[in-house]
């Protein structure tokens, strides 16, 4: 990784030119500039069962590198970020058995980006997930390169181009169905910034590279996909603003099936077959900010063709509205915020039934006295499709109310703070046959106690829980007890804490399981900028009435040790 630094470092000095970036280089500024920090982490973790062969939930050690700041080479600031693991294995990727360099920096488990700062913009180089616009590459994370740039101060010019997905060759033996290397290309272009009035166009394009794995995938079928945006903001004064985009997509579920003719909007930018769909998508929002009350009125379409590699779990076929007000009162000593609004599935009517889900949420914190402060907070969601008296009616609703007091007794010597949390959740199922078995409600308590003394480095606190959870099938009783403690030593550059706690779990009053964990925590600061933070617990679980005698143990160790540059 080193190594690579260092090409990068000299590449950018080579082809680098000084009047290209916004802070000039002088003769008295240093050559090599660091802020940020590093940190080297580690855990090792082991599981001990009896009674019955418990798989482990954590790898056996874990290794990771992570860093962020910036490098100033004369004058020229390159921001990065970095996070490196030994651990190369996700839901998707085998364990490769073996990388090169490239190979282990593009793993999707990893991230390594720079940013260099241009005088107009930014540079993109490594993993970045290029936001450009809302409806084209949205949360994707890409490996490769671009910029990001705002021209004669108003002029918004983006690009990137890279691979969001790498090659795996299908293995039937370990149950690894492989994957395309699939290679996107996003960007805009437009007037003014993102933050204030502008209008922008955006794109985005992706393929998946049959050729990259040495044979055609048995489960898997390559896709492409072709969105096209237009989307802007408009200020009106310093409170008022109008916001929207419109954007039309082109998707090939398999691009190896049978072609046809081009006659579409997108005809030779992207081969279109009998597996291809083409799609609208809207959204648009009018909105207030101001100091006392402010509001929101947002809405969205997304037809029935429509897809975006940018949002692969986006569900189109869908519109959504809503209104969202807010109100600070009182000089900030009250505030209140909710929503109300509606969404419709189905919207064509394609696949029989259309279903409604209305949806209404309010939220409220009061600063009653400087010792009391309350928050509530009230959440509505329904659900019916328009078939009724019939067995394929459905209609449910869940509605959560949680209110939460905290009460704090300041004193010479002592602090005392309390807080009380209760919440319930009701989930109440109207179907016709299944209504009964599928309503599900909960109750939870929840109070706290934090004791910290006032001329010493020292706290003390407790936390107990009880949560109840009925259904039409059982009643589930779960009960929790902590305890914890924390001092700091030396002028307060060691910490020290300590924290113990029960749980026990019970079905219809049977034999609960219960739980025992110790926490211990130490960090010391070994130097000004050298902190070094190590912790660990030790977990002795037992089941109770549903796997009789089944025991284990579990023990974790973390420690770090991160460096502070300035």
């Amino acid at each position: 990784m080193a190594a690579a630094l260092r090409i990068f470092l000299v590449c950018l000095l080579l082809v680098g030119n000084n009047r290209l970036f916004g802070q000039q280089p002088t003769s008295s500024s240093p050559f090599f500039t660091y802020s940020g920090q590093v940190s080297v982490q580690g855990e090792w973790y082991r599981m001990r069962s009896v009674g019955a062969d418990i798989r482990p939930r954590r790898p056996d050690e874990l290794y990771r590198f992570m860093g962020s700041g910036s490098i100033g080479i004369k004058g020229i600031q390159i921001p990065f970020s970095m996070m490196l693991a030994n651990n190369q294995r996700n839901i998707n990727t085998p364990i490769p058995l073996d990388q090169n360099l490239f190979e282990f920096i593009t793993n999707p488990v990893n991230s390594v980006g720079f940013a260099p700062q241009l005088k107009f913009g930014k540079a993109l180089l490594g993993t970045y997930v290029p936001k450009f616009m809302h409806f084209t590459s949205g949360d994707i994370r890409i490996f490769g390169l671009g910029a990001d740039m705002l021209l004669a101060k108003k002029w918004r010019v983006a690009f990137h181009g890279g691979n969001a997905q790498l090659p795996v060759a299908q293995n039937p033996v370990l149950g690894v169905i492989g994957a395309y290397t699939r290679r996107v290309y996003s960007g805009k272009f437009g007037y003014g910034a993102d933050d204030a009035t502008h209008l922008h166009v955006g794109f985005m394009r992706s393929s998946d590279i049959v050729g990259s794995v040495p044979e055609l995938l048995t489960q898997v079928a390559p896709q492409e996909n072709l969105v096209f945006s237009v989307g802007g903001k408009y200020k009106i004064g310093s409170a008022y603003y109008l916001e929207g985009e419109v954007a039309r997509s082109a998707f090939t579920e398999n691009a190896l099936a049978e072609s046809l003719a081009d006659d579409n909007m997108f005809a030779g930018l992207m081969p279109f077959n009998l597996t291809g769909r083409l799609g609208t998508a809207f959204r648009g929002t009018v909105g207030r900010n101001g100091k006392v009350w402010s509001i929101r009125l947002y809405g969205d379409y997304v037809t029935e063709g429509f897809r975006t590699l940018g949002y692969p779990f986006l569900q189109p076929d869908q519109a959504n509205y809503r209104i969202e007000p807010r109100m600070n009162l009182k000089s900030g000593k009250i505030t209140l915020s909710g929503a109300i609004g509606q969404r419709i599935n189905n919207v064509s009517g394609l696949k029989g039934a259309t279903a409604y889900q209305l949806t209404g949420m309010i939220n409220a914190n009061w600063q009653a006295t400087e010792k009391l402060t309350l928050t509530a907070g009230f959440n509505n969601f329904g659900f019916r499709n328009t078939v009724r008296n019939d067995t394929l009616r459905v209609e449910n609703v869940n509605r959560s109310l949680n209110v939460s007091p905290i009460y704090t007794i300041p004193a010479t010597r002592y602090t005392h703070v309390f807080n009380l949390t209760f919440s319930r959740d009701a989930f109440d199922d109207f179907n016709l046959f299944t209504g009964a078995q599928n309503s599900n409600n909960s109750v939870t308590w929840m109070a706290g106690y934090v004791l910290t003394w006032n001329n010493k480095p020292l706290t003390f606190d407790l936390t107990a829980m009880q949560f109840d959870n009925r259904t039409a099938v059982n009643f589930m009783q779960m009960r929790n007890l902590t305890a914890g403690t924390a001092y700091k030593f030396f002028d307060k550059k060691m910490n020290g804490s300590l924290k113990l706690t029960y749980m026990s779990n019970a079905v219809d009053f049977a034999e609960p399981s219960r739980q025992l964990m110790l926490q211990l925590g130490y960090r010391y600061s070994i130097m000004k900028k050298l902190m070094l933070d190590t912790g660990g617990h030790i977990n002795l679980f037992r089941f109770g009435a549903e796997q009789p005698g089944v025991r284990f143990t579990e023990t974790l160790l973390r420690s770090s040790l991160t460096y502070t540059f300035k």
